[in-house]
């Protein structure tokens, strides 16, 4: 049958000529490249001026020790990302309306807190308002922590 049909045996002797251990580590390594080239740049991440971070590892879920100050670009590892937090003051407002608040907030991912007034009873029951505002800062050692 095969003499009938000559370009089925051809077909067929080529793949016994085929050698497995060249072929399977070909395609191993050009498996590990495209994993390379994906793997490299996604392990890299930036931070942008006015901010602070730890890096989280994403396969057992913990918080590095050390606590990134410096803008630009690091190398975190595969997987692994930044957690920010403002390194700069942030505002907390207590009054009745926005009249001096900073309406454009920069960054827009720390914008100040902007509550109503605070509602208080004097020592004889009398019904007070009181406004208040605050700057806050997170210290670099204390990230950990949160």
């Amino acid at each position: 049958s095969c003499q009938s049909n000559r370009r089925v045996c051809a077909t067929m002797s080529g793949l016994s000529d085929v050698r497995v251990v060249p072929a399977c580590c070909l395609c191993l390594g050009l498996c590990l490249l495209v994993f390379a080239m994906i793997a490299v740049p996604v392990s890299f991440k930036s931070m942008e001026q006015g901010r602070q971070a730890v890096t989280l590892n994403w396969m057992s879920q913990q918080v590095s020790d050390e606590v990134k100050t410096e803008p630009g670009v690091s190398f975190v590892g595969f997987g692994n990302y930044f957690i920010e937090f403002p390194a700069t003051y942030q505002a907390v407002y207590f009054i009745q309306d926005g009249r001096g608040v900073n309406p454009v907030p920069v960054p827009e991912l720390f914008s100040p807190v902007v509550k109503g007034p605070i509602r208080a009873r004097s020592a004889d029951g009398l019904e007070m308002l009181i406004s208040i505002s605050f700057q806050w800062r997170l210290k670099p050692e204390a990230l950990k922590g949160l």
